[in-house]
């Protein structure tokens, strides 16, 4: 097996509730869901690319890209709102044998326009020595000073530490899930279970926006426009 075959899925089902349409959403002239297409293909690091749709819209789009990209019709039972997006994986991972044909599996979703080819590739070099990574950001603060809302008052979740200095607490970050990657071997030895020891791949703030609101698209607009993301 050539040790740099991985594959990527780009995970695009219809009926968004939050935004409408928003993987075929038009940002900037063209649907949303190329920019990860095309940031993926520039990378040159997948053998095949592969989107997981049950949206003629999507279809048509990925059809564009010819034998480029392949498109897989999403079974209705994995369409659902609710559907675990590691089931999807793990759909895919079956039906295209990959744990014989690849060594990688990776994942992009379809409203990334804000990652680009470079972020793919350092993450490639990150994975050939690890057994999974995934994209993370830093919290700008402390996750001891969290507050949460109770008899609509706000209340620290952590009271002992209201009051010590920043800089007594070290740097936590969150996971954003804009992409992710694993070796197949680990990922098959470990999806029942599903728990995962991620490596991070840390992502600047203006990178790490994940698009589910009409909120987040305005903030991902305002970033691409001006070139926040870029460095």
């Amino acid at each position: 097996m050539n040790k740099n075959n991985r594959i990527l899925i780009i995970p695009a089902r219809s009926g968004s509730q939050r935004l409408k349409n928003k993987n075929s959403k038009i940002f900037f002239s063209k649907p949303i869901i190329t920019y990860s297409i095309e940031s993926a293909l520039n990378s040159k690091l997948f053998k095949n690319i592969i989107i997981s749709s049950n949206d003629k819209i999507i279809k048509k789009i990925s059809l564009k890209y010819k034998k480029k990209i392949i498109y897989d019709q999403r079974p209705n039972e994995l369409s659902k709102n609710n559907t675990p997006l590691l089931n999807v994986i793990n759909y895919i991972f079956e039906n295209y044998n990959c744990k014989k044909l690849y060594n990688e599996i990776w994942i992009l979703m379809p409203c990334a326009p804000l990652i680009n080819k470079k972020d793919l590739i350092e993450a490639a070099k990150k994975l050939k020595n690890k057994k999974a990574v995934t994209t993370v950001t830093e919290n700008s603060i402390p996750i001891e000073w969290s507050y949460k809302i109770e008899g609509g008052f706000l209340k620290p979740i952590f009271p002992e530490k209201m009051k010590k200095n920043s800089n007594s607490f070290g740097k936590s970050y969150q996971e954003v899930g804009v992409f992710a990657g694993w070796k197949t071997e680990y990922f098959k030895k470990n999806v029942k279970s599903k728990k995962f020891n991620f490596s991070p791949y840390i992502l600047n703030y203006f990178k790490s926006i994940d698009i589910d609101t009409q909120r987040d698209w305005d903030i991902a607009t305002n970033v691409f426009k001006t070139n926040l993301h870029i460095s």
